[in-house]
Parts: structure tokens; C-alpha cells; sequence
């Protein structure tokens, strides 16, 4: 629990949005991993960890993260944050009950 002063207080990010577009996610990726794989959430930022064969080296662990994902949960995929970075915002063409399901 965080403090500011004598008032402590707690943090709450949300890692799973529904929109009228879709499911908004936020993940962290872990490229040059053995194999694709959606490992469940981050105990301290909640973001949904997955797994990257690829490096990121010209856009290969992007487009593996779009296309993996989007085979997993028949539904098109796309990054609307991050591009460059480990924590992405992702845009799911499906509903947030089967991206729980990928997740859990």
C-alpha cells in the first residue's frame, strides 16, 4: 500500500478496457523467449505478460505479438501504444470475455 503523508492509498490500473472498437489490453512483451506464449499477469503492474520468440530487431516481436495473438483469439489485433517499448497498448477486435479466457 502507498502512502502520501499520514493517508495511505492504493493504486488501481486497469490492464482490460472495453470499447465500442473492442478490448484494450496492456501487455508487457519478453522477446527472444524460447516460444510465443501469454504467461498470465505481472504481479505488481498487472499488465498481461507475453512471451516472444522474436527480437526486437525491425519490427519482428510486433508483428509476431499482432499475429500470434490475433490466431489465438480469432480477431484482429493491433498496437495502438508503445511500438517501441517492452509495455504496449494493444486493441482487440473480440469480446473482453475471451480475452480473459487467453489470460487466465
Amino acid at each position: 500500500m502507498l502512502q502520501r503523508g499520514n493517508t495511505p492509498y492504493t493504486v488501481v490500473v486497469e490492464v482490460i478496457a472495453e470499447t465500442p472498437e473492442g478490448v484494450i489490453i496492456t501487455v508487457h512483451v519478453v522477446p527472444g523467449s524460447k516460444s510465443f506464449a501469454v504467461v498470465g499477469t505481472d504481479k505488481w503492474t498487472q499488465d498481461v505478460k507475453v512471451k516472444l520468440k522474436n527480437k526486437a530487431i525491425g519490427g519482428k516481436a510486433n508483428h509476431e505479438l499482432v499475429s500470434e495473438l490475433g490466431k489465438a483469439l480469432s480477431a484482429e489485433v493491433k498496437i495502438i501504444s508503445g511500438h517501441k517499448s517492452r509495455r504496449k497498448k494493444l486493441l482487440i477486435s473480440s469480446d473482453i470475455i475471451s480475452v480473459k479466457k487467453l489470460i487466465e
